[in-house]
C-alpha cells in the first residue's frame, strides 16, 4: 500500500489521478470544494504487471482523523510538497504521524514546479532535504514535478516502482482483522464493507465477526479495486459483500474478524513516545486514541515516569472511553483535545491485564523486552512476557498468538524445546524466567501456612493450585519444580519448607507411629487409603495430614490411592527393573502377574514410575528409560 502525505492543495489528489487514471474525490463536499475530505483509493499499475493500492489521503488540518486511518495501512510514503508554499504544518504533522505508524520507506514529490524557477527548485530541494534529515529520513528522495506540463512523471512512476521492489513485507500472518474504513449499499447486492486488512485472509464463504456488537456474517463476495476476487489477504484494499448484514448495524472505526479470535479491549500497554515540544504528556493525562480507522477518546497513565517530554518515551496505560479491538504489535497516535494536535504515539504492546496498578522493576524488565519482540514480530513471546497470570493454559496460548490452533500449538512446542516454557501438564505452562518468582510466592505461603496452622503437616496442594489458577489435582510437574528448588518440601497433597516438623501430641504421636506400621504389615502391594481410614476411623483431611507427615520424614511412597512402605516399594522397583532387563518390554499383564495384584495396584506402580522416569510407555508396554541401576 502507497499512499500521500502533505498539506492541503499541495496536489496530492492531482499526483494520484495522474498515476491511476482515478479521481479519489468521491463525495459532492469534495467536489464543491476542491479538497480532499475523505481518504481515497486506487490501483496503480507498475512494470511486469504489479498493481500496488493508493491510498490519498486529505491535507486539511479538520481531517486529520481520517489522514491518519489511512496511514495505518500504509506501507510506503509519497510526501507531497508544492514548491510555491515549501514545508507547511499539515508537511510536518503528516510526517511525524508516518514515523509514528513506524513508516520506513518514503519519497517527496516536489508538485508544482511549473510555478517557480529552476533555481527556487533547487533552494527549496536544499530545505527539503534539511527537514528530511532532521525527520529521521536522510536518504530519501526528491523528484520534481508538475501535473500540468507533466514534468518529473516518469521519473516518478519509476522511483515508485523502485522502491516497492525493495521493500522487505512480512504479511502478517494471524487470524484475519480488518478496521472498517467504508460502508455502503448496492442495490441487488447488500452491503459492502471497504478497508485494508490488517492480518491474516478472508475468503468467499467464510464467516466473519463485527465488533463491538459480536454479530456474524458469511462472506457472499469479495472486491479488489472493481475486480472479483475470491480472497481478501493482508495489506490489500478488499471490498467485502456481507450477507444479511444491514448498513446500519456497521461503521468506521468498526472490525470485521475472524469469529472468536479477538475481543474488545477496554485498556491496552502502550510503548508510548511524545513528539511535541509545546506538550508534556503528565502521568495521568487526556487525549484522543487513533488506531486504524478508529477513534476514542483515552486516559493516559505512564507506568515508569511522572511525565514525557519531547523525545522521551516509556510505557504507558491507555484506558479507552470505547473498548476497541486492537492486537499486539498495532501503533497507534494520540492527539490533544484542546488545542487539535498530534501529541506522540507508538505501539501496543499488550491487551492483557496488568497484574499490578504499579510495575515493579522486574514487570518493567519483562515488558521492555515485550517492546522488543513486538518490534521483531515474536507476538506470542511478548504476550506471555506481559501474561498476568503465573500459569498459562493452553487455549490461553493460542489466543496470545493469533495464529490457527496448529500453528499455535507449534510455536508453543517451539518455546518448550528453546526452554523458554516449562511444561507443568500438557495443558498448562509457566515462564520458566519466571519459576523462581512462583517458588518464592509458594514459599511465603507455605510459611504463613505454617504460622496460622502449626499442627499440620504443611499446606495443602490445592493451596498452591489456586495461587497458580491450576486445577486442584496432581501436577508432578510442579511437585519437581518446587523440589528442584529445594525452597519446598513436597509431601504427598502437601507443601511444606525444609526441616519443619508440626507440634504434634503424644495421641498423634502414636497415631502416626500404627498407621506407618499397618502400612507395612501390607508389603509389597501397601495399603489403599480407604483401608486407612476405616482402620483409624480418619477423615480423609486428618489422612492426608498423617501421609504427609510420613512422606515428609521418607517413611512411606504413594502410588495413586496405595500408601506403601518405602522399604516394600524400594523392593517393588527392583523386582520391576528386573522383570524390564529380562523381557526388554513389560505389559501390564506381566507385572500383575510378577507381583500378584489386581490391575488398579499395577497400574498406579507403573504411572509412579513413569512419572519419575524410571520406565516410558512403548507401544503395547513400557521399556526401561533409566537403565542404571
Amino acid at each position: 500500500m502507497v499512499g500521500t502525505g502533505g498539506h492541503v492543495d499541495h496536489g496530492k489528489t492531482s499526483l494520484v489521478r495522474a498515476l491511476t487514471g482515478c479521481d479519489t474525490d468521491r463525495l459532492p463536499e469534495e467536489k464543491r470544494r476542491g479538497l480532499s475530505i475523505d481518504l481515497g483509493f486506487a490501483p496503480c499499475r507498475l512494470p511486469g504487471n504489479r498493481i500496488v493500492g493508493i491510498i490519498d489521503v486529505p491535507g486539511h488540518a479538520d481531517f486529520i482523523r481520517n489522514m491518519t486511518a489511512g496511514a495505518a495501512s500504509i506501507d510506503l510514503l509519497m510526501l507531497v510538497i508544492a514548491a510555491d508554499d515549501g514545508v507547511m504544518p499539515q508537511t510536518v504533522e503528516h510526517l511525524q504521524i508516518a514515523r509514528l505508524l513506524g513508516m520506513q520507506s518514503l519519497f517527496v514529490v516536489l508538485t508544482k514546479v511549473d510555478c517557480v524557477d529552476e533555481a527556487s527548485v533547487d533552494s527549496l530541494s536544499a530545505e527539503i532535504r534539511s527537514f528530511l534529515d532532521g525527520m529521521g529520513y536522510p536518504d530519501s528522495r526528491i523528484v520534481p514535478y508538475s501535473s500540468v506540463t507533466g514534468q518529473g512523471f516518469t521519473q516518478v512512476r519509476r522511483h515508485l516502482d523502485e522502491l516497492i521492489s525493495k521493500i522487505t513485507f512480512t504479511a502478517d500472518r494471524r487470524l484475519f482483522r480488518m478496521s472498517v474504513e467504508r460502508v455502503f449499499s448496492v442495490k441487488g447486492y447488500g452491503t459492502v464493507v471497504t478497508g485494508i486488512p490488517i492480518s491474516g485472509t478472508a475468503g468467499i464463504g467464510q464467516t466473519l465477526e463485527i465488533h463491538p456488537s459480536g454479530n456474524k456474517y458469511v462472506v457472499r463476495a469479495i472486491e479488489a479495486y472493481k475486480q472479483q476476487v475470491t480472497c481478501a489477504p493482508a495489506h490489500s484494499c478488499a471490498a467485502i459483500n456481507m450477507r444479511d448484514l444491514d448498513a446500519a448495524d456497521v461503521s468506521r472505526g468498526m472490525a470485521l474478524t475472524w469469529p472468536g479470535a479477538y475481543e474488545s479491549t477496554p485498556a491496552v500497554t502502550v510503548s508510548l513516545k511524545n513528539i511535541t515540544e509545546s506538550f508534556t504528556i503528565a502521568r495521568i493525562s487526556r487525549g484522543w486514541f487513533l488506531s486504524g480507522t478508529a477513534r476514542t477518546k483515552a486516559t493516559i497513565r505512564l507506568l515508569c515516569s511522572d511525565r514525557l517530554k519531547c523525545g522521551d518515551e516509556g510505557l504507558a496505560r491507555i484506558m479507552l472511553e470505547d473498548p476497541l479491538v486492537l492486537a499486539v504489535g498495532d501503533r497507534c497516535i494520540i492527539r490533544a483535545m484542546n488545542p487539535d494536535a498530534t501529541i506522540g504515539g507508538g505501539q501496543v504492546i499488550s491487551c492483557s491485564p496488568l497484574a499490578r496498578k504499579k510495575l515493579s522493576k522486574e514487570d518493567r524488565t519483562f515488558f521492555l523486552r515485550a517492546s522488543k519482540e513486538v518490534r521483531e514480530q515474536r507476538y506470542l513471546l511478548a504476550g506471555i512476557l506481559t501474561e498476568p497470570n503465573l500459569t498459562l493454559s493452553r487455549q490461553r496460548l493460542i489466543s496470545l498468538s493469533g495464529y490457527q490452533p496448529d500453528e499455535a500449538e507449534a510455536l508453543i512446542d517451539g518455546l518448550e524445546r528453546e526452554g523458554t516454557l516449562f511444561a507443568l501438564s500438557n495443558q498448562a505452562w509457566v515462564m520458566t524466567e519466571k519459576i523462581p518468582a512462583i517458588v518464592n510466592m509458594i514459599s511465603k505461603s507455605v510459611e504463613k501456612y505454617h504460622h496460622d496452622h502449626p499442627d499440620t503437616a504443611g499446606m495443602p496442594r490445592g493451596v498452591a493450585c489456586a495461587l497458580l489458577g491450576l486445577e486442584d489435582r496432581p501436577h508432578p510437574k510442579l511437585d519437581e519444580m518446587l523440589a528442584a528448588k529445594g525452597a519446598v518440601i513436597v509431601a504427598g497433597e502437601r507443601y511444606a519448607l525444609p526441616g519443619f516438623a508440626p507440634n504434634l501430641n503424644a495421641a498423634e504421636t502414636e497415631k502416626k507411629y500404627l498407621i506407618l506400621k499397618f502400612i507395612e504389615a501390607g508389603g509389597i502391594h501397601g495399603r489403599p487409603r480407604g483401608d486407612i481410614m476405616d482402620e483409624f476411623s480418619l477423615s480423609a483431611d486428618r489422612l492426608s495430614f498423617f501421609t504427609g507427615l510420613l512422606l515428609q520424614e521418607g517413611r512411606i511412597r504413594v502410588a495413586g490411592t496405595y500408601l506403601i512402605h518405602h522399604r516394600h516399594f524400594e523392593h517393588l522397583r527392583k523386582m520391576i527393573r528386573e522383570l524390564c532387563n529380562a523381557r526388554g518390554m513389560i505389559t501390564l499383564s506381566d507385572v500383575r502377574e510378577a507381583v500378584d495384584a489386581g490391575r488398579l495396584f499395577v497400574v498406579s506402580v507403573l504411572e509412579y514410575f513413569d512419572a519419575e522416569g524410571m520406565t516410558v510407555r512403548s507401544g503395547a508396554g513400557r521399556v526401561l528409560k533409566d537403565k542404571s541401576e
